[in-house]
């Protein structure tokens, strides 16, 4: 049985999701221990706990001062009805799964190109020269070859959230052909003719920036065209296969950087930011919380204390747990505890992939945007303030073009509340008129049909937000925000 450790479990999941989509194919080695840590944002420990369980379950082999060996093979033949069924049951999701890619990849790729010295840029063109050659004798590997060079370009972030959001939609559009059919690679590999991944990628190294978006979005969309004719000649020989379902692909941002009474904290803080508990007030006690989350006592006084480390309450012997918002100017933050430091980073890495995103993701959803959520939204601005940006969040997600993209936006939205008692602080005072005058400009630019306007004040609320914080964390002690680069204005 596996251990119930988050970490523990995002590691074991993650590897074992990779090896089952192909990235690591039987026979080829993992990543070495250190660099795992690096993909994955765990310790050392959790590596060597996750190794001999990997091993136990049949996916891996492991030798003394050796990298582990995958050794897992499918049972049977991903060829059969089932395979079909499922496959074509992600149909519509793995289309917009390859448009997500053209839309978003393009503009974290740009940024961390440009985090890149020219000598490691002057590598990374060298690799890419080398795919060509592994595409005309074996197209998978040259894939992992590709996908190689694009994950240690988005390393160059040092937010851990790029990798992942990409390693996400890489798995999803992965599939083994079935039948007679051609694979999608190999569809490519037939036909190619101008466009190599060195040429894909020369603007981005040579950091040529109107060229690089539209070579990077014309890959994806090609690939994505050839799994599109696949999956039609799939669905004609299957033609009682079920109807395509939205919503197949899944992410979870969360996952391996919370844990359950992190939640419960995180649903608290939400709570009390609200204004559904007065200051002074007490909390239901312990055992009414607990039954309430359908948690044990144990992880409720585990999120009481990460909330009184934040000064939001404070636990009395015998009395119960009162709100203290109005002393938080009297507390000072607590970064010491791990549980701080990975609930403050997660925020930051959200906030700072949020403004290299959202550009995009306004655009597209402008034109579907209610202008009675507009209307609405203006009304309660007076009375919410900078708050009612999350309102105006949540339209944009709903408004988007595809579950794929509603998921990764929701799931980024929820990291977003991890650090929502940040406002709290007196450090957050001087930034609320700024805050607010960004959530009046895009309220207004929307009526007037501004799209660009709409999204640059949009983008610049979280991009104030992500620069006001690392401020403040680098000022608390916590060195690490100084990891991520601020991504350019507009």
């Amino acid at each position: 049985m596996r251990k119930k450790n988050s970490a523990f479990c995002y590691l074991y999941d993650s590897i074992v999701a990779q090896i089952a989509a192909g990235r690591f194919p039987y026979g080829a080695s993992l990543p070495s221990a250190s660099q795992l840590c690096g993909i994955y944002q765990v310790g050392l420990r959790t590596v060597r706990d996750v190794m001999p369980v990997l091993q136990r379950d049949g996916y891996i082999r492991t030798q003394e001062r050796r990298r582990p060996v995958v050794v897992y093979r499918p049972a049977a033949p991903l060829s059969g009805t089932n395979f079909v069924r499922t496959l074509l049951e992600r149909r519509s999701s793995i289309s917009a799964a390859f448009e997500a890619m053209a839309v978003l990849m393009p503009p974290l790729l740009r940024f961390c190109a440009e985090q890149c010295t020219d000598e490691e840029l002057h590598a990374y063109a060298t690799a890419s020269r080398r795919v060509r050659k592994a595409f005309h004798a074996d197209v998978i590997e040259s894939w992992r070859l590709s996908s190689s060079i694009l994950n240690s370009i988005l390393s160059k972030s040092g937010n851990p959230l790029f990798r992942d959001l990409y390693a996400s939609l890489e798995l999803f559009t992965q599939f083994s052909a079935s039948g007679e059919q051609v694979h999608p690679f190999q569809r490519a590999k037939e036909i190619e003719a101008a466009q190599p991944f060195h040429w894909v990628l020369a603007p981005l190294l040579q950091r040529d920036h109107p060229e690089d978006e539209r070579r990077l979005q014309l890959m994806y969309r090609i690939i994505g065209s050839y799994a599109d004719e696949y999956l039609a000649r799939l669905s004609a020989e299957y033609p009682d296969a079920p109807v395509p379902l939205a919503g197949a692909y899944h992410w979870d941002a969360t996952k391996g950087r919370g844990f359950l009474y992190g939640e419960v904290a995180h649903d608290l803080t939400a709570k009390l930011s609200a204004g559904l508990r007065e200051d002074g007030a007490f909390l239901p006690d312990a055992a009414e919380l607990a039954a309430q989350y359908g948690v044990s006592l144990y992880t409720v006084r585990r999120a009481l204390s990460l909330l009184e480390g934040r000064g939001m309450v404070r636990v009395c012997n015998g009395q119960g747990t009162q709100v203290t918002l109005s002393q938080i100017a009297r507390n000072p933050c607590c970064f010491s505890d791990p549980a701080q430091r990975r609930d403050a980073m997660a925020y930051l890495q959200a906030c700072h992939l949020m403004v290299l995103l959202l550009p995009t993701a306004a655009a597209l959803a402008f034109d579907r945007l209610s202008i009675s959520d507009r209307d609405r939204l203006s009304r309660q601005l007076s009375e919410q303030g900078a708050a009612v940006m999350s309102s105006l969040l949540e339209c944009v997600i709903a408004a988007l073009p595809s579950d794929v993209l509603r998921t990764i936006f929701y799931e980024l939205s929820k990291l977003l509340l991890w650090g929502s008692y940040f406002a709290m602080y007196p450090a957050a005072g001087d930034s609320i008129p700024i805050l607010e005058r960004h959530c009046r400009l895009a309220l207004d630019l929307w009526g007037c049909g501004d799209r660009a306007g709409f999204a640059d004040q949009l983008t610049g609320f979280y991009l104030y937000r992500f620069r006001h914080t690392q401020e403040f964390l680098l000022l608390e002690g916590l060195q690490e925000a100084g990891i991520l680069s601020s991504p350019p204005p507009g």
